[in-house]
């Protein structure tokens, strides 16, 4: 809970249904659970890795909020080749959020980091 009573929220969807296209994402609500337009989209925070890895699938683990109301979302990944169901490179992700639920490019260079394991 944030110091404002609001919530964040975490999870993972697939866009295109079936697709293997996850994206977690992170969704700010008031304390009588109503959504807060005002973060991200329409109340949606979305960090990306695509961008970063490729093709990937993921699940959002964790969001921790700072006092100044940033937040740090990690992510457990796996970069999906040709057969979703094949071997794949696994690696730890976090992103970096603003209080308004935008990437913090002060955060990596581009907000977001990931790590092999």
């Amino acid at each position: 809970m944030l110091a404002d009573g609001k919530l964040l929220l975490t999870g993972t969807t697939d866009l295109m249904r079936k697709s293997y296209n996850y994206q977690g994402f992170v969704q700010k609500r008031d304390s009588n659970g109503v959504v807060d337009a005002s973060y991200g989209s329409d109340g949606v925070a979305t960090a990306n890795f695509d961008d970063l890895l490729g093709r990937v699938y993921g699940t959002n683990a964790m969001v921790i909020s700072s006092a100044t109301g940033e937040a740090y979302v990690t992510a457990n990944i796996s970069i999906l080749g040709a057969d979703p169901y094949g071997p794949s490179d696994r690696f730890i992700t976090i992103a970096k959020l603003s209080p308004q639920g935008v990437l913090d490019t002060s955060f990596a260079g581009t907000g977001k980091a990931a790590f092999r394991i």
